[in-house]
């Protein structure tokens, strides 16, 4: 007697066996890509974050005074930096919900958007006390701490530290 072709039970197993081979490398393929670097990965969304903070500080530094609202909002009073011969007015806020943007105002015009998709906010005045022993004076200055925190599937927190130059907090 000749055979020709195969058994019931040799085909399930052959099919049993391509199906975890598929799976196998289907996951090796996943991973794989998930390793790649994207271009909303978290270097660059960390460069990102402490770029805008950079500009933050700047209007910081620069400001002839300094009010923090309900620890999301924070208004400055800057020197003249539209040509119009008068202080001008930069309002950083957080809108409170996970994934508002931070938004800049310049002089009550339309916010433009620093960070996106903010999910923690936190201002906070600092003091440090240093004290002078040549004349034995006590100097407190202030300075402005503030922390960001960004996304929901990799979280990003970056902070920093600014000492207020010109201005004083009320």
């Amino acid at each position: 007697m000749r055979r020709r072709g195969f058994t019931l039970v040799e085909l399930v197993v052959s099919l049993g066996i391509v199906g975890i081979l598929s799976l196998a490398m289907s996951s090796s393929i996943m991973l794989s890509t998930r390793a790649l670097p994207s271009s909303t990965g978290f270097a660059e969304r960390q460069a990102a974050m402490g770029r805008a903070l950079l500009g933050v500080s700047e209007d910081v530094r620069t400001s002839l005074a300094v009010k923090i609202f309900n620890t999301k909002t924070l208004k400055m009073t800057v020197p003249d930096i539209t040509g119009d011969a008068t202080d001008d007015i930069i309002v950083y806020e957080w809108g409170g919900n996970a994934g508002d943007p931070l938004t800049r105002t310049l002089n009550s015009t339309s916010p433009q958007s620093v960070i996106p998709d903010v999910t923690g906010f936190k201002l906070s005045v600092i003091d440090g006390v240093s004290v002078n022993l040549i004349d034995r004076t006590v100097v407190s200055p202030q300075r402005l701490g503030i922390e960001v925190s960004s996304g929901t599937a990799e979280p990003l927190t970056v902070s920093t530290e600014i000492r207020l130059l010109n201005a004083r907090m009320p």
